[in-house]
């Protein structure tokens, strides 16, 4: 009796590792969430608009500032993310990167399931463009990036 119930234990214990395996192989790629938050982001968000307030904020302030999510517009606070658990931006900040230029980057996200956001900078500003298995970024506009990212 004790065997076949350790064996029935075992077999339960596989299919559960098999399951949550297979159930999270594809949300553990930048790829998974990343088309779902773009459409998101696309549908509530003027991107235009964005990038003049992000100006008006790095006019004001230096790189490495921590811009109180409040403060962020209320249609980017409005962007439905893909995951239930990061359901709002968890960090908004001033970064300095191409030589200087500042950007703001949006993030959500965190942890096991990577992140993802907007990188807003004036229209001037670039970033290559990436698509790998551990990172995603790509042009919404001159000056706006949407990016993903596995840790």
């Amino acid at each position: 009796m004790w065997m076949s119930l350790s064996r029935n234990m075992i077999a339960c214990g596989l299919l559960v590792i098999f399951v949550v395996t297979v159930g999270c192989s594809p949300r553990c790629t930048p790829d998974s969430n990343y088309e779902t938050f773009c459409r998101e982001a696309q549908a509530v968000v003027q991107p235009q608009d964005l990038q003049r307030w992000a100006i008006s904020v790095m006019e004001k302030h230096k790189s490495g500032y921590e811009v109180p999510l409040t403060d962020l517009p209320a249609s980017v606070r409005g962007i439905k993310s893909p995951f239930i658990h990061a359901k709002e931006p968890s960090s908004a900040s001033i970064v300095s990167v191409n030589n200087g230029a500042n950007a703001i980057d949006i993030m959500w996200g965190g942890g096991f399931m990577g992140h993802w956001g907007l990188t807003v900078g004036n229209a001037s500003f670039r970033m290559d463009t990436v698509h790998n298995n551990k990172i995603i970024i790509s042009e919404w506009i001159p000056g706006v990036y949407f990016f993903s990212s596995v840790d």
